[in-house]
């Protein structure tokens, strides 16, 4: 039972190395839009997405729901989306979605 300190010891350094090394990694974000919205050709706001499926027989399909009752589809694997909860009343916060 002695050998397990060191053993762990020197486990947890290469993790935390490999920790910091991954952490001060250079990443550079570029903005991919969305710059404007076809609904009413207006700037696109942002939106907290709250839930997001995914479909488990079409990895193309993909549904994301928002804070602000906002349901988007995409069809492209995320490339792009549509709203398609314009026309649904009450918008409340989505909690739950799933793709059935």
């Amino acid at each position: 039972m002695k050998t397990t300190k060191p053993i762990l010891l020197i486990g947890n350094t290469i993790l935390l190395l490999l920790f910091s090394i991954y952490s001060n990694a250079q990443e550079t974000w570029s903005p991919t839009g969305p710059f404007n919205n076809s609904y009413n050709n207006k700037f696109a706001l942002q939106a907290t997405i709250s839930q997001i499926d995914l479909s488990k027989t079409d990895p193309n399909l993909i549904l994301a729901g928002t804070h602000t009752g906002e349901i988007y589809k995409s069809t492209d694997g995320g490339n792009n989306w549509n709203n398609i909860s314009l026309s649904l009343p009450n918008k409340r916060p989505i909690k739950i979605l799933k793709i059935h």
